[in-house]
């Protein structure tokens, strides 16, 4: 979570959505101010944080964030050691099935809920998308007529997220279960051929 009281806003960070480069970028050119809670990396605002300022987040179209959640819970170091024994599988298809199980909420984590779902509780004004990003980004009230370089965006070790997804349509079902309040709230395509982009584009 960053808040600056100069720009009177506030970043909740959504796991899996660049929340590094975001953190980053705004304590340089936002006058951003780092608030964690007991070691959170991705702590939920009290009301009291959200108060007087306009609330934000970056969210990611559920299809490649499914793909991105998987890679670094059950496939990498250090953190498949935690979860892999709980997951019982590195399979990308049967990891989206296991979403779409809904039984990650037995788990504290706040990479397996859908977006939606852990932000439930926050009075967002503005979500930015990853895949519109300069076009969400420069649409915020703090930002003026000059906008710093927008971060390059890390491209994950898994390569193309589009190619995890098998062609009988398994995966991409389960992540449609798992995420469907994501696609309706955020604007993406239930489309996996138009994943990456919003519905009103």
């Amino acid at each position: 979570m960053i808040r600056s009281q100069a720009h009177k806003y506030l970043f909740v960070s959504n796991p899996k959505c660049c929340t590094h480069t975001m953190y980053s970028y705004l304590v340089e050119h936002f006058r951003g101010e780092r608030k964690t809670s007991m070691g959170n990396y991705h702590p939920l605002p009290s009301d009291a944080d959200m108060d007087g300022m306009h609330v934000w987040t970056v969210v990611r179209n559920p299809f490649s964030r499914a793909v991105s959640a998987w890679w670094a819970s059950v496939v990498c170091p250090p953190h498949c050691n935690v979860w892999r024994p709980l997951v019982k599988t590195t399979d990308f298809v049967e990891f989206c099935q296991w979403l779409a199980s809904g039984e990650w909420a037995d788990l504290w984590s706040a990479v397996f809920p859908p977006q939606s779902h852990r932000l439930s509780g926050v009075r967002l004004d503005s979500a930015v998308r990853i895949e519109r990003l300069a076009e969400d980004f420069q649409s915020l009230p703090f930002v003026g007529s000059y906008l710093p370089p927008l971060p390059a965006l890390h491209v994950g070790a898994y390569g193309d997220w589009r190619d995890w997804y098998d062609r009988a349509g398994v995966a991409a079902d389960a992540v449609r279960t798992w995420a469907a309040a994501d696609f309706e709230s955020f604007g993406y395509s239930l489309d996996l051929d138009l994943a990456g982009r919003a519905v009103d584009q």
